[in-house]
């Protein structure tokens, strides 16, 4: 299993423990409110263990309140749970260029703009969630124009370019590893933006997902 991990409800930030990724390693210094009242204090390990003696990712329900402890100690030492951390997207790795600039301690005004930050993030992320759900709809609605044969004849034209598109790339990559010149440039293939067929203009990714929708619930029924 890789690491993981869980954000700070201060910040925003996840629980890292690397001492290249923030001053003195404070981002892998934790405080950890139980529902049933505890407070656990110490390092993070990266993969569950806080201070040595408790490991979150042992708990049934994994709810907990979680803090970096300059954090914590910055919002008012908190000692009842209120809510539970989310699991960071991020798992808690340290990435290469915080050896360069790692995280200073943090301060209220860096903290409110971290704040300020994240709830941007969120914003972003509904809005990023949303725009899936609209694309996804536009695509199952033209998707729906077709009757049966239709769609059959969609689905093969698809899978046909899809082929098409993963032949040229394994041409390419072969054409540039065998190329005998040491100058030779790998020729990108992208994958079409849009798919045209019989009048309808389909956004080529989401098109994907309507198509395989399409071809899972066709090989269920086949086999009941």
């Amino acid at each position: 299993m890789g690491m993981f991990s869980w954000n700070c409800l201060a910040c925003g930030f996840s629980l890292r423990e690397c001492r290249h990724c923030s001053e003195d390693n404070w981002m892998g210094n934790a405080v950890v409110l139980t529902p049933g009242g505890s407070i656990l204090k110490g390092g993070y390990d990266g993969y569950g263990q806080v201070g040595g003696d408790y490991n979150l990712g042992h708990q049934i329900d994994r709810k907990f309140s979680v803090y970096h402890r300059a954090c914590w100690e910055l919002v008012g030492k908190p000692t009842e749970y209120t809510k539970p951390s989310p699991y960071a997207r991020d798992q808690g790795a340290c990435l290469p260029f915080h050896g360069k600039n790692p995280f200073p301690k943090p301060t209220l005004e860096w903290l409110e703009k971290a704040r300020a930050w994240h709830a941007l993030e969120v914003v972003l992320d509904a809005w990023a969630e949303l725009r899936c759900d609209l694309q996804i709809a536009e695509a199952d609605r033209l998707f729906a124009t077709f009757d049966q044969e239709g769609q059959e004849r969609l689905v093969g034209a698809y899978n046909d370019m899809r082929a098409l598109y993963f032949k040229t790339r394994e041409e390419r990559r072969e054409a540039y590893y065998n190329s005998p010149d040491e100058n030779a440039v790998l020729e990108e293939t992208l994958e079409p933006a849009e798919f045209v067929f019989e009048g309808r203009t389909f956004d080529w990714g989401w098109l994907g997902v309507s198509v395989a929708r399409y071809e899972r619930e066709h090989k269920s029924a086949k086999s009941r």
